[in-house]
């Protein structure tokens, strides 16, 4: 099994995620038993959606 750990530092200012002032932890499964661990780090600052970074993240591990 690899686990592959991904760091995004986000500071992006949009308005339409949650305002984040701790470590959000996302840890996926892929179909080629690839599991990834995505910690996006915020800097207090409301970013776009992180799940959604996670998610993209994961499919594009799902092509490898």
């Amino acid at each position: 099994l690899a686990i592959i750990s991904v760091i995004l530092c986000t500071n992006n200012s949009t308005d339409h995620d949650k305002v984040c002032s701790s470590i959000e932890n996302h840890t996926f499964t892929t179909g080629k038993d690839i599991s990834f661990e995505v910690l996006i780090f915020s800097d207090g600052k409301t970013h776009a959606c992180s799940r959604n970074i996670a998610k993209i993240i994961e499919s594009q591990l799902k092509e490898i």
